[in-house]
């Protein structure tokens, strides 16, 4: 292998940023139809989405003192955390408490099927000229957990929700060749 110079760096095309991106919900969970809640409302708030991590299990094999390894099963499922930017509207705030409550209705036992609570998201990277660039589809989004932060008067900060939402699995779209 030789020795990279300058030039050969130059020559690249220009690096992917973890700031341009957006979150797109092209299948709400029923609370969406019902509530009128928006995928770009959601979009306008989000400040921070994980990329998915695939994990390989590893199997071990150990035969007449040599140990060697090869992959087992790839989860491609996982927990996806959105972090968001509330507004005095209360837009996340109540999509979040809408699609928690109905997870389960506690008032009257009432659980809503898997179809009517999960949803498809999609989280797409940009370029410095707003070309997507790639994309990660999470299929069968399910609510996990919400944490709305505390009240704070010794702050100036504002309320960042953060969902994560539990996924049956992702696949990434290459949106460039």
């Amino acid at each position: 292998m030789s020795k990279i110079d300058i030039e050969q760096l130059r020559a690249l095309p220009d690096y992917v940023k973890p700031t341009d991106w957006g979150v797109a919900f092209p299948v709400l969970p029923v609370v969406g139809a019902l509530g009128g809640f928006a995928s770009e409302d959601l979009n306008l708030r989000a400040e921070t989405v994980s990329i998915p991590k695939p994990t390989s299990e590893i199997i071990e094999v150990f035969t007449k003192g040599h140990k060697t390894h090869q992959n087992g099963r790839t989860e491609k499922g996982g927990s996806l955390p959105i972090t968001f930017n509330d507004t005095v509207d209360n837009v996340v705030f109540n999509f979040v408490n809408a699609w928690r409550s109905i997870t389960q209705d506690f008032r009257n036992g009432k659980q809503y099927s898997k179809s009517e609570v999960e949803a498809v998201i999609v989280v797409t990277q940009y370029d410095a000229n707003d070309n997507a660039i790639r994309a990660y589809e999470f299929v069968g989004c399910i609510w996990e957990s919400d944490d709305f932060g505390e009240l704070d008067s010794a702050t100036s900060d504002i309320m960042r929700p953060n969902l994560t939402l539990r996924y049956d699995y992702y696949r990434p779209i290459s949106l460039r060749a």
